[in-house]
């Protein structure tokens, strides 16, 4: 990709192959990676995003259609955080998160990993 991706971004990635009960398919992604990373690194941090709304868990996070760029409000999921390679992106950004959504992200993030 030659534009360089930032955190709060969002973007389609493509999560197969996956084993056990990790996030699968193509679906958009919240990069939470640090900036330095993002521009020296060939490999990125993610937040999986699915529009499966039926609980909202304290570490995940909700997203309104409005805020994120997507088609349908949707959850961000602090607890399935991983490094993918850029590769795995499509080109196309979709949507940036207010400085405000990114705090909660962080606060999911630092729930989920037992940071505080």
């Amino acid at each position: 990709m030659g534009y360089p991706m930032r955190r709060g971004e969002i973007y389609y990635a493509n999560l197969n192959p996956v084993i056990g009960s990790e996030t699968a398919k193509r679906r958009p992604v919240l990069i939470v990676s640090s900036n330095a990373n993002n521009r020296a690194a060939d490999t990125i941090t993610i937040l999986p995003i699915t529009s499966n709304l039926r609980r909202v868990y304290p570490f995940e996070v909700f997203l309104s259609a409005e805020e994120s760029g997507l088609p349908k409000s949707s959850k961000i999921q602090a607890q399935q955080i991983r490094t993918i390679s850029k590769q795995r992106l499509e080109t196309e950004l979709l949507g940036c998160l207010r400085d405000e959504k990114m705090q909660e992200i962080n606060a999911a993030l630092r729930l989920h990993l037992n940071l505080e």
